[in-house]
């Protein structure tokens, strides 16, 4: 019987592995994909931190207008029972000022006295683009600090009306027209992070006014 040479396995071609140029194509497919996957990411990483920054400034908003809309309506109130000092002071396009028994304003009636009791100087403003506030003589303080403009087309921050209609904002009104006040407009514009601005507006009616 004849010997043969042993034969060398066969070998499938799997068994040669990848070639150089198949890893470097497989390299660039996954570098590509890994990266449309970070865009991803961090465009809806964006998004959401935008959207978050929206609901922010729509909230302190709509506090301060709510805060604000509360204190004006006791604007109206006098600086004392039996006198006629009316509470609202000086308006102008960018503030008002009023006193009023913001700590107790529930104590007083037409009947009973309120000379025991004190007032409460108050300024709001609009100031370098933010909404601020001040009590008696405390330096004022920022209660909106996002980009914060009038939304009056006037540039009235603050719109004073009468019975009889429009008084306006003007700060050359005389203390006669202002005891002559039985609301007040409040409306701002407050820019958002997606670049979009908010309006917000409610009205401070003096006496049993409610704001709306």
């Amino acid at each position: 019987m004849l010997s043969t040479a042993p034969r060398a396995p066969h070998r499938l071609r799997d068994d040669r592995g990848f070639t150089l140029t198949e890893l470097l194509v497989a390299m660039v497919i996954a570098s590509i994909v890994g990266a449309l996957a970070l865009s991803w990411f961090i465009g809806a990483s964006n998004a959401t931190t935008t959207t978050t920054d929206v609901d922010n400034a729509t909230a302190s908003a709509r506090n301060v207008l709510q805060t604000w809309g509360k204190m004006l309506q006791l604007a109206g109130a006098s600086a004392g029972v039996g006198t006629t000092t009316n509470g609202l002071q000086t308006i102008s396009p960018t503030s008002i000022t009023f006193t009023a028994y913001l700590k107790n304003s529930g104590a007083c009636s037409p009947e009973t006295s309120c000379a025991p009791l004190s007032t409460t100087s108050v300024t709001l403003g609009l100031n370098n683009a933010m909404l601020v506030e001040a009590f008696d003589s405390n330096s004022p303080s920022v209660v909106l600090s996002n980009t914060t403009t009038a939304a009056d087309t006037s540039g009235c921050l603050f719109v004073a009306y009468t019975a009889d209609g429009l008084l306006g904002c003007s700060s050359s009104l005389t203390s006669t027209q202002l005891e002559s006040v039985t609301s007040v407009v409040l409306a701002f514009k407050v820019l958002t992070a997606n670049g979009s601005s908010r309006t917000f507006q409610t009205t401070a009616a003096f006496g049993n006014g409610a704001s709306q």
